[in-house]
């Protein structure tokens, strides 16, 4: 991933083309979260100067069990079935939905109950580090979209994106919960070189033409959007009433606890397309898909 770059090319072209139709995809949205976060929360938990417990409370008190916990790691999020070759640490899926694309483009969401709240069981928590100004908190968390054709059944990843080195998710705005980054899928060659050739047959008759200062992006980009909660307004009042699930609740008072007031609840997770959707199937057509 080139950090100064703000298209990133991570597909694979295919030999032969494929053809179908936007209406027979799905895409699945997976994000996963460095296990140093993981560690983090645990050690903060059973930090006895943190400690929830009454000073006579002569019960010893019990470690805690982190959402993540041993059972669901070996069960769902380790291995990563996404390797990162420059993670220091294991990336952990805590997230995942598969949807139907929209015109637009396509959106995971976490549902929200009658009072807009956020649901328990559907969403997770993101912290955000709300001390610090320059998107660290971004570089915890991997976002990967995989396309799913009904005609076959045959998959291809179109996007992974995860900051590193300056690169990947940008907080948008600062203090926001969110992030986004823009990402090349299907480059498109041709074109690239057309626009190349017409430069150089341009540039000596006109020097001053303004438009050859603003390229228009060929190929298939996606904006990529990341977003917790809005900013500013504790998680507690963000989230549907504890007591639906036992489990689910343990989990969000265990994460509410350590990351404070930059805990933020994921509620979506998307990608918009930079044209339509017959475009859009024509461009993944181009790609390897297994």
């Amino acid at each position: 991933m080139d950090a100064e770059s703000p298209l990133v090319c991570c597909t694979t072209p295919a030999a032969e083309p494929s053809s179908f139709k936007y209406e027979d995809l799905s895409f699945t949205f997976e994000l996963f979260q460095s296990d140093y976060e993981r560690q983090n929360r645990v050690q903060f938990n059973n930090d006895s100067e943190f400690s929830d417990c009454d000073d006579d409370d002569e019960e010893e008190r019990q470690p805690y069990v982190d959402y993540l916990s041993p059972a669901v790691l070996s069960g769902y999020a380790a291995p990563p079935h996404y390797v990162n070759s420059r993670a220091k640490h294991n990336e952990n899926l805590i997230w995942c939905s598969t949807v139907r694309g929209e015109q637009e483009g396509a959106r995971a969401k976490a549902p929200r109950d009658l009072m807009g709240r956020v649901a328990r069981r559907t969403s997770v928590g993101i912290d955000t580090g709300m001390d610090d100004y320059f998107c660290e908190w971004a570089r915890s968390y991997r976002m990967v979209v995989t396309a799913t054709r009904d005609t076959d059944g045959k998959m291809c990843q179109i996007v992974d994106v995860v900051c590193r080195d300056g690169g990947g998710f940008k907080e948008i705005g600062g203090d926001s919960m969110t992030g986004g980054v823009t990402v090349m899928v299907v480059p498109d060659d041709e074109a690239e070189d057309a626009e190349q050739d017409g430069k150089e047959e341009d540039a000596e008759e006109d020097d001053s033409d303004e438009s050859s200062d603003q390229p228009e992006d060929h190929g298939l980009a996606v904006w990529c959007f990341f977003g917790g909660n809005n900013y500013g307004k504790r998680i507690g009042a963000q989230l549907e009433e504890p007591g639906r699930n036992k489990e689910v609740d343990k989990a969000w008072n265990g994460m509410m606890k350590a990351a404070y007031e930059s805990l933020g609840a994921l509620f979506e997770l998307s990608i918009t397309w930079n044209m339509d959707p017959q475009e859009v199937a024509t461009a993944l057509g181009t790609l390897q898909w297994y």
